[in-house]
């Protein structure tokens, strides 16, 4: 019982610890309500989310994957979804050409951005009047904050460089038409891991180094906790600048053509109902301010809550629940494409005799 309660009392700690900081944060952030009762309907929001599985027991690394794009229609009088490509999506089958379990497994994610992302292409080129496009999940790959590439093995993968090239010529495409049509493009990120959404507030003050210090001296800490105690139901923190200076300097070095829209771009957290954590919400504001589109989507999103007890757009679920591969799908769909051919892929395992 010894460990149960210094765990107890360290937890214990802890929560005092997050209460006290989120007082200071509370007077330094500038919180926003949502006001449902302004978003103007007819409206139509789309949501688009990717799935894979791999099949890391095969001789060769086969992953399965695919995506599908959800349009919802706000209309009172004719209220519908709309499903690109459709209602349901075989997924498809590649090898992810990696030398070792961590190269496979970035080829797979950015195999699978590149389809979302070419959904969301489609769904912006096909249908008119579409306000926000959601993506689930962050709103730049995870791989344009390395700002190191050129020194990482990442580097030395011709498969993966040409994916994550692939990758940003798209999103270019993307946030282009965002801006000749006025849409706005977020991404919606849950239970972030990250902290630099406070450490950039607090980078402003006359007390830097201690009050990120004192962010900094609670492990574990994610900008997710400590924001989850700050936000009221239904507030929102004002957008800040989506990377520091100097990380949109160095993604203009490796990625010129992306820089304009990293810079564009900001980031806040929404606390959408009182029985959800805050979302991360990464935002491209198109044709309008970073404030203007992170009040815009706010709304959309506590309006088109599916559940009280769930802080995700309901477009979102939806994508997700026809994008996601369930593992004894991923199963059938491999044994009904390659047959018995799957049998020579398996992986030979020693038996151990007792």
């Amino acid at each position: 019982m010894i460990f149960q309660n210094e765990l107890a009392e360290m937890l214990r700690r802890r929560r005092e610890k997050i209460k006290e900081l989120a007082r200071k944060m509370r007077e330094r952030l500038t919180v926003q309500k949502v006001d449902r009762s302004k978003l103007f309907l007819p409206l139509s929001v789309a949501g688009i989310d990717g799935g894979y599985a791999l099949f890391d027991e095969l001789v060769l690394p086969i992953v399965a994957i695919r995506a599908v794009g959800v349009v919802m229609e706000m209309n009172p009088q004719s209220p519908r979804l709309r499903y690109f490509p459709g209602g349901y999506i075989m997924p498809e089958l590649f090898i992810a050409d990696g030398e070792d379990e961590t190269s496979v497994r970035l080829i797979s994610h950015a195999y699978r951005v590149m389809r979302e992302v070419e959904t969301a292409l489609h769904i912006a080129e096909r249908f008119e009047g579409i306000s926000v496009l959601f993506l689930h999940g962050p709103l730049y790959p995870h791989f344009l904050k390395n700002t190191k590439l050129s020194e990482g093995f990442e580097a030395s993968n011709k498969s993966l460089t040409e994916l994550y090239s692939r990758v940003t010529e798209l999103l270019v495409s993307l946030l282009s038409k965002a801006d000749r049509k006025g849409f706005v493009v977020a991404g919606v990120v849950e239970d972030s891991r990250g902290r630099t959404y406070i450490e950039s507030v607090l980078r402003d003050s006359e007390n830097e180094a201690e009050e990120i210090n004192d962010v900094v001296n609670i492990p574990f800490i994610s900008d997710t906790e400590l924001l989850d105690v700050v936000l009221e139901e239904g507030e929102y923190t004002t957008p800040v600048s989506y990377v520091q200076s100097k990380v949109i300097e160095a993604i203009g070095r490796v990625y010129p053509h992306l820089q304009p829209h990293v810079r564009r771009s900001g980031v806040f957290y929404l606390k959408a109902t009182r029985n959800d954590s805050p979302l991360r919400v990464e935002i491209y504001p198109g044709s309008k301010n970073t404030n203007e589109a992170a009040m815009f989507v706010s709304k959309v999103i506590c309006t088109t809550l599916f559940s009280p007890n769930y802080g995700m757009p309901a477009v979102l679920i939806e994508a997700d629940r026809r994008a996601r591969i369930p593992r004894n799908e991923a199963n059938l769909f491999l044994y009904s494409t390659l047959g018995k051919n799957v049998i020579t892929l398996r992986k030979r395992r020693k038996k151990r005799f007792l």
